[in-house]
């Protein structure tokens, strides 16, 4: 093999920006996908590089106090890695006016420490300097150091003027909530928006937002009564609507009419326990829904028109619900439970006739084997069933009975191939509905079951007593255990 040649002296690489030279248009896109800040810090690469952060079409500002708080928005996830060798040394000293500014925003934010410095005087800034004609997206989260006299209702309008489609904005200042402009509620080119925590919802009775599509309101305050109504009213294309309410919002009655509506998730999960009747309510008029997430501690009556397109429903609530829901969900593809017994009971009343997903989440003083397998009398076409105890508070300590039914479902010989249970137990009774549920399923395809924490070293023990037992589809079924 012949050696190989080698060079007698060394020469230097001359290293090629060829980033730069992309399209602008490509560059702007790029920058858009970064985090404001960092799209921000690249003023300063060289003058080719000035002012294209000042053309992308989204701007994301997120509060450094908000980053130990669970954010519903998402979060930008900022990469602090800036390399000195991307600033041009050679940049001429002479700056203009401009330029002599926009260094001066950019050094006004790195003279304060990260973790104490508010997003606001940032945005302030940015909003001042960003001139794309169209903004596409403007999400601002801002936290409690966000000083009070700022007029923040103005970044709102500068998007609202620029044709903004997704706004996001929440508030946490210690201000009293603050009423926004109104041209947000008349705002054509609006497709997506999230609203949350220190706003006040004032909705004029001109309200018309043609385009959107997507509305999330999480602990707002609202005017009056209707304001929420007018809101909805002003909607005419809605599909998608996410509620979280919040003591003493103003509103008793919560009235969700949207014909277009096809998904609504709706949390209330205020308690009083100091009061019996709440005298609130949630009515609900939504004919094209398909999705319905609810989740309600607060002993609201829930009323409902029918639902006929309904496919899929996460329940989650103190009170009965009426009998026009109880008909909507006889319908449903998937169903998740979250229920005391008595409330099982009254669903295990449902004949559901294409329900094929199934999962139940026992909850305080729940005794729930004998309703859910009244409940799977019910279920002709289940395909999946999932018992779940990982968020119930103390399940050893639940109430359980267990009385082996005289006839086996439906679901149970016929069409039944997956079975899961989560954070199972070992009490007497878990073990007798397992062994029902192992021995009287023919198709079952995939069996997973996962022990408590407080079982991991009982779990050998508890493995071979749960192998040993008898399956009618044990040579097509795998059982699969899983320890935390």
């Amino acid at each position: 093999m012949p050696e190989a040649k080698t060079c007698g002296r060394v020469e230097g690489t001359l290293c090629e920006d060829r980033f730069s030279e992309l399209p602008e248009d490509l560059i702007v896109r790029i920058l858009g996908l970064l985090p404001t800040k960092d799209a921000v810090v690249t003023t300063f690469l060289s003058k080719r590089w000035r002012y294209v952060w000042t053309k992308v079409f989204q701007l994301k500002f997120k509060d450094s106090d908000l980053d130990s708080v669970d954010d519903n928005l998402g979060s930008d996830d900022d990469d602090d890695d800036d390399d000195d060798d991307y600033y041009d040394d050679d940049d001429e000293e002479d700056e203009d006016e401009e330029e002599d500014e926009d260094e001066e925003v950019y050094n006004e934010l790195e003279s304060e420490d990260e973790s104490k410095k508010s997003v606001w005087m940032f945005l302030d800034k940015t909003l001042q300097l960003h001139n794309a004609p169209v903004l596409h997206k403007l999400s601002m989260k801002l936290g409690r150091r966000c000083p009070t006299d700022v007029d923040v209702g103005k970044w709102v309008a500068n998007a609202i003027e620029r044709g903004v489609r997704d706004l996001k904005f929440k508030l946490l200042w210690s201000a009293a909530p603050i009423t926004l402009t109104k041209t947000l509620y008349s705002c054509k080119s609006l497709e997506s928006l999230t609203l949350s925590h220190k706003i006040l919802v004032d909705v004029p009775f001109t309200a018309c937002l043609p385009s959107l599509e997507e509305l999330h309101l999480n602990c707002v305050v609202y005017k009056d009564e209707d304001s929420h109504v007018r809101f909805l009213s002003a909607c005419p294309v809605l599909k998608i609507l996410e509620v979280t309410r919040k003591k003493d919002d103003n509103v008793k009655r919560f009235n969700v009419n949207a014909p277009s509506l096809l998904s609504l998730t709706y949390d209330n999960n205020y308690i009083d326990n100091d009061v019996e009747d709440t005298g609130g309510c949630l009515i609900i008029n939504t004919p094209s829904l398909e999705k319905l997430i609810i989740v309600d501690s607060s002993r609201d009556y829930c009323s409902t028109e029918d639902i006929p397109c309904l496919k899929d429903a996460y329940i989650d609530i103190t009170s009965y619900p009426d009998d026009k829901l109880l008909k909507s969900l006889s319908s449903v593809s998937s169903l998740e439970l979250n229920l005391t017994d008595e409330m099982l009971r009254c669903f295990s009343t449902i004949h559901y006739t294409r329900l094929e997903t199934l999962k139940i989440i026992p909850v305080r003083k729940s005794d729930w084997l004998e309703p859910l397998m009244l409940l799977l009398g019910n279920t002709s076409k289940l395909k999946s069933l999932m018992v779940n105890y990982e968020t119930t508070f103390k399940p050893e300590r639940l109430p359980l009975s267990w009385n082996k039914p005289t006839s086996v479902p439906g679901c149970l010989s016929s069409e039944l191939e997956i079975f899961e249970y989560r954070e199972y137990g070992g009490r007497v009774e878990e073990e007798q509905f397992l062994k029902y549920i192992l021995s009287s399923s023919k198709c079952l395809k995939t069996v997973k079951i996962s022990l408590r924490p407080k079982l991991e070293e009982q779990h050998m023990m508890m493995e071979k007593k749960l192998k040993d037992i008898h399956r009618a589809s044990s040579t097509s079924s795998q059982l699969s255990f899983f320890f935390k």
